[in-house]
């Protein structure tokens, strides 16, 4: 019995899984991301700004006006990035060059898990260095 059209389906869903993943990993967590941005320059986003998140409240989370920190635009732009990638390169590697299906299902989860270490150790530094900011500006003020 031929499997190779299961698992075409498998690795079409499994990209299409990673993909969305990769997409929609930064916007959604910047919605729960809580520490100052206005320690980090910021960049405005005019169109399409659907697609970005800031963080925080109704201030500061409107791209339009408030903009994005710059390390979560380079993570948005990262993970569009990621996901036009997945998208081409998997096709690509199995028409052009015959890579086995068995791997082209890992290769999406993987790139997927190494867009989420990215993510959350970029976070961890802004929340680290908000956080720090923070406590010399009370340190200063209480001087």
């Amino acid at each position: 019995m031929n499997n190779e059209p299961w698992m075409i389906f498998i690795v079409v869903f499994a990209t299409l899984l990673a993909a969305a993943f990769t997409s929609a990993t930064v916007p959604v967590r910047q919605r729960f991301l809580n520490f100052d941005p206005k320690y980090f320059r910021r960049i405005k986003v005019k169109f399409p700004a659907f697609l970005f998140a800031g963080i925080g409240d109704k201030t500061t989370s409107d791209v339009k006006n408030y903009g994005v920190i710059a390390p979560m635009f380079a993570l948005h732009l990262l993970g569009y990035l990621w996901t036009v990638l997945l998208v081409t390169a998997v096709p690509v590697l199995y028409y052009r060059f015959g890579v086995d299906l068995d791997v082209l299902v890992v290769v999406p989860f993987g790139v997927a898990l190494i867009h989420m270490i990215t993510v959350i150790a970029v976070e961890a530094g802004c929340s680290s260095y908000a956080k720090r900011k923070l406590s010399e500006e009370e340190i200063a003020l209480s001087e």
